[in-house]
Formats: structure tokens, C-alpha cells, sequence
């Protein structure tokens, strides 16, 4: 895979390889926190964030923004609704780790959710803006999958993917 700063970093194999290994380097015991349905890593077109339980103190969550070429800033707190007087650290089933997704099949998603678009005919289909990787998708029957929706001028459609191979699992048009 390539890189270049011309294409969005979803579709920049090299950038998405550097962003999990700075993020496995930044926090090696890297536990994404999820605040039911919130879980997910949001891959834009110049950045990545998620919302990390913090290693040093594993009571806090933090959101971390990686940037293309210039890679981590400061964390930011996050403040956690969680029912009840627990803490984060006793909230392990809303922890994921980052082990889950192939970041390399990224670009590959991202291609065959434009092509699902064009089969589809999604009248004047913009380009893909941003992807979700979402963790605990039960209902699609995996822990992690990608997401994407692309806008057309009459319908839009949802994508979501297989987070290791990057095919297509479901591909549903909507108004």
C-alpha cells in the first residue's frame, strides 16, 4: 500500500498501519471504552480518534486524536456516564481491544462500499467522508465491524464490513 497525503487517510494503507502501531506504542494495553453503543475508532480524512480507558490511571477514559505526520496530541478527558457509583475499571465488559481490526483492510472496505453504491445506483453518490469502526455489534452477529454511509441526492446507503478482511456484510439503501 501507498501513501499519500493527496488521498483521505481511510484510503491510505501506510498512514493507517503508522496510526495502530503509534497507538499500540502510546498504549500498549490499549482498552477502547465504550459508553453502550458509543464504542467505535472514527477514521477521517486527515485523523483518527477513540476513547481510551487511561493506562496510568485505569478509573479515568481519555479521547485520544492522532493526526496524520504529526501522530498524537495531548489526550483529553472524557467524562464518563456510567449508572451507578462504579468506576470505569469495574466496567470491563465495555473494553475493547484494538487487536480486533486489520486497519490495512481499511481501504479496501472503503472501495467496495463505492462500488456497492455505483451497483446499487445511488444517484449522485458523494465521496465516502469518514469511517467507523464500531465494537459490540451484536445484532450483526460480530464484536467489530466497519461502517460507512454514503450520501446520494435521492437515497443513501449504510456499509458495514468484515473488520479483518474488509468485505462487505451488509450494504442497505435508506432514504
Amino acid at each position: 500500500g501507498s501513501s499519500s497525503k493527496d488521498e483521505p487517510l481511510f484510503k491510505d494503507e501506510a498512514s493507517l498501519k503508522q496510526f495502530e502501531k503509534d497507538a499500540k506504542e502510546r498504549i500498549p494495553e490499549l482498552k477502547l471504552f465504550r459508553e453502550t453503543f458509543g464504542g467505535r475508532i472514527y477514521v477521517g480524512k486527515d485523523y483518527a480518534d477513540f476513547t481510551a480507558v487511561d493506562p496510568k490511571n485505569p478509573k479515568n477514559v481519555d479521547k485520544y486524536n492522532w493526526k496524520r505526520g504529526s501522530g498524537f496530541g495531548e489526550p483529553k478527558p472524557v467524562k464518563v456516564r456510567i449508572s451507578g457509583e462504579k468506576s470505569v475499571d469495574t466496567f470491563t465488559e465495555y473494553q475493547d481491544s484494538m487487536a480486533q481490526v486489520n486497519f490495512a483492510a481499511i481501504p479496501k472496505f472503503v472501495e467496495a462500499a463505492e462500488k456497492a453504491a455505483k451497483d446499487q445506483g445511488v444517484e449522485g453518490a458523494q465521496p465516502v467522508g469518514s469511517v467507523s469502526v464500531e465494537f459490540d455489534n451484536i445484532r450483526q452477529g460480530t464484536d467489530v465491524i466497519f461502517s460507512l454511509t454514503i450520501k446520494g441526492t435521492r437515497t443513501d446507503i449504510r456499509v458495514k464490513g468484515n473488520s479483518q478482511t474488509g468485505e462487505i456484510i451488509s450494504a442497505k439503501k435508506s432514504n
